[in-house]
């Protein structure tokens, strides 16, 4: 595993994160190739990962990507925290930040830069549905609303075939068939 850092992946994972820091009011931080965003006292940030990529010992590798969502430590730039409104000298919270894995194709990547965001507000607020993602997908755990970890179709039977692996899904698997939104979580039903 390796940070992208260099073409000709860039141009995708630049406009990932462009497309991403515009929907979410993030900031783009360029030299690391993340985009981080404030969520009232938390500091969250998303980068974007070479899972399995060609490279000299495995020059047929498939090109997956992960989008990791606070999976890995992070210290934040004295310049970003205060572009974000944060004190430098009072670190932000990182108990509540949501975690996500997802793994996808290169070409895949784009059209998720559009509904993380929609997945992060569904999972912070579960008044808001959220909507199934832009490629079918399987989602491990409890749904789109508990997830931490998914990979698309695509990019499961593609990593599946490469490493010679059955391609079956394990038990706690959500297949991508039966993924659905994740409907508004009720609000005192009762009162």
């Amino acid at each position: 595993m390796s940070r992208i850092t260099k073409a000709p992946f860039g141009k995708f994972s630049l406009r990932f994160l462009d497309s991403f820091a515009e929907a979410i009011h993030g900031i783009v931080a360029k030299p690391r190739r993340i985009v981080a965003w404030r969520d009232e006292h938390t500091l969250n940030r998303i980068e974007l990962l070479r899972w399995v990529w060609p490279n000299q010992h495995q020059p047929r590798a498939p090109r997956i990507i992960r989008i990791g969502m606070n999976t890995h430590w992070f210290k934040p730039s004295q310049t970003l925290l205060r572009g974000l409104g944060f004190d430098p000298l009072w670190p932000p919270d990182y108990r509540e930040c949501l975690r996500l894995e997802w793994s996808l194709l290169e070409h895949e990547l784009l059209e998720f830069a559009t509904w993380l965001p929609s997945w992060i507000a569904g999972r912070r607020d579960g008044a808001l549905e959220i909507p199934v993602p832009p490629q079918p997908s399987h989602v491990f755990g409890a749904g789109l609303r508990g997830t931490c970890y998914a990979w698309t179709v695509a990019a499961w039977e593609v990593c599946a075939r490469w490493d010679r692996q059955s391609g079956r899904l394990p038990w706690y698997a959500i297949h991508a068939s039966q993924v659905v939104p994740a409907a508004p979580e009720l609000q005192n039903p009762i009162e």
